[in-house]
This record gives structure tokens, sequence and C-alpha cells, in this order.
């Protein structure tokens, strides 16, 4: 058993493939083809996917395709692809061909699965890098010995696919080890955790690895910060104070003269459109 996955891009091009369907009644195709018969790839953007199925009768609608012999899987696939050879076709039209001869004809019981989703090449990049357990965006400082986060984008399909994160400039890059992970959920958001231990401070340049893109960001590690001055309350207590000088008063309280080091900047991030394609539940039309 067989179904018939038929893609139409915004043009009207469509492109086919027969999926092999399992003895659970489970389907999967995740290498079909983009290219036309005329050798054209899909445009790029919103494109229509439908899933074919025959029903009980075995055969596509009434059991009659202009222009063919037969009606089963084959010569539907055949009929669809003679559609996408009509260039003057909106891709309305040639979605409603291919329904008119299927699951809209009379008493059909032809089954479908029909969603829109957006195409587009596959992208991974770096949003933010900051401190584990920080909530900042953008590439922000991080200090020799805290835990580095780097937190991306991507339109790729997680478990298929391994991000890896790894630094491979700045003065002691090779001290740093590499971090991955195939793990996301539907947004697309990924991270992984980088250890700064014992390496010298500079800029270094980080860089994602999808396997297919690549893309890099250049982060500032500084240098530990030794501690503040502390001063005593008059229950005890130490305050400590980050980099500046601390004043007591006669209360126990403390004022702060003087600043730790200024926030980093943040770099310019890019921004990735991320939609994803969700196959809804196959329907059926049956003969009552």
């Amino acid at each position: 058993m067989a179904c018939l996955v038929v893609l139409v891009d915004s043009r009207g091009r469509l492109v086919t493939d027969r999926v092999s369907v399992d003895d659970d009644d489970t389907f999967e195709g995740d290498d079909i083809s983009l290219v036309t018969q005329s050798g054209q790839d899909l445009n790029e953007g919103s494109v229509t996917g439908l899933i074919l199925g025959l029903g009980r009768d075995g055969v596509a609608g009434d059991g009659i395709l202009p222009g063919q012999e037969r009606a089963d899987l084959a010569a539907l696939e055949s009929y669809i692809r003679g559609i996408g050879t009509t260039r003057a076709l909106t891709r309305e039209q040639v979605v409603a061909r291919i329904l008119d001869e299927t699951t809209d004809e009379v008493a059909s019981d032809d089954l479908l699965i029909q969603e829109s989703f957006r195409y587009a090449d596959g992208s991974t990049s770096i949003e933010t890098v900051r401190p584990e357990g920080s909530n900042a965006s953008g590439v922000q400082q991080i200090a020799v010995g805290d835990t580095m986060e780097v937190v991306g984008l991507t339109n790729r399909k997680p478990d298929d696919n391994t991000i890896t994160v790894g630094v491979v400039d700045g003065p002691s890059a090779n001290e740093f080890d590499t971090g991955s992970t195939d793990q996301w959920g539907g947004d697309g958001i990924w991270s992984v955790t980088l250890g700064t231990d014992n390496v010298e401070p500079g800029t270094y340049t980080i860089e994602v690895d999808d396997g297919d893109n690549t893309d890099t960001v250049q982060v500032q590690i500084v240098a530990a910060e030794a501690g503040g001055n502390e001063t005593e309350n008059a229950s005890g207590n130490a305050t400590a104070t980050p980099a500046g000088n601390a004043t007591g008063t006669e209360n126990g309280s403390a004022s702060l003269n003087g600043a730790g080091p200024a926030p980093a900047t943040t770099g310019p991030v890019a921004l990735v459109l991320l939609l994803v394609a969700a196959l809804g539940t196959m329907t059926s039309r049956r003969e009552e």
C-alpha cells in the first residue's frame, strides 16, 4: 500500500512522490525531491502539501482520469504531473484540478491530508551568548570560570540533525571543549553550554555548525572579579561590595562609590523565521 505526496509552490510548480505505508498504517517520507520534472526548483515561500490515498475501491475519484487508461495511484501521479506542465495555472487552480478528480468526485472514498507550510533553505544561527542562568539576550561578556550558554535558532529537524558549537579562535581556543545537541522544540530554539575554566581573557570566536550551515559570533571573556571590600554592620554581618569602594555608616548600612565593570553591549543578531508544517488527521469521504 502507498500514498501519493504532492507539493505545489506559489507559482503552480509541483513535485510528486509515492510513499509506502507500513503495516501499522503509518508512513514517512524524508527524501522527497523538491525539483520538478522539468528541472526547476520549487519556489521558496508558501507551499501547499497534499497527501492522497485511494479508498477501498482502489481507484482515484470515480475511476476515470483524463488522459489515463487506469485510475490507480501510478495513473493518478501521471495525471497530476501533467497538470504541472500547464504553466498558465496558479497554485489554487492546480490544487482544485487535483481535488476535482479525487476527493471532490461524487461518491469518492479517497483519503486526503492538505496542509500549507513555508519552504526555506536550512538555517542555524547564534542569537545569544550569556552566563548560564542569566536571562540576558544578545552577546554578553563572560567571566573566566563561568559556564557559557550559547543559544540560537534553527529550522532543521531535531533528532535527524545535530548542532555542534565550538570555539574556533581566541587566545586559548584549544582549551575549550566542543558542545552539541540534537534536541530542540518546534520553536527551533537550541542551547549548548561550554565551560571557561582556566582560559585566558580575550576575544573569542564561537562557531555553530549543523552539518550544512555555519554561523559565528565574537564574545569577550574577561578576568574573574577578585571580590570587593567588606564592611561590618552593627550586627556583625559582613557586606560585600563588587569592584568599588564601600563606606560604612553609623547604623551599619553601606553606600557604594564607584561601579563594577560596564555592562556588555549587545551585538546584532539575525532574525530567523521558523515556520514548521504539521500534518493533520487523515480524513476520508466514503460512499454512504
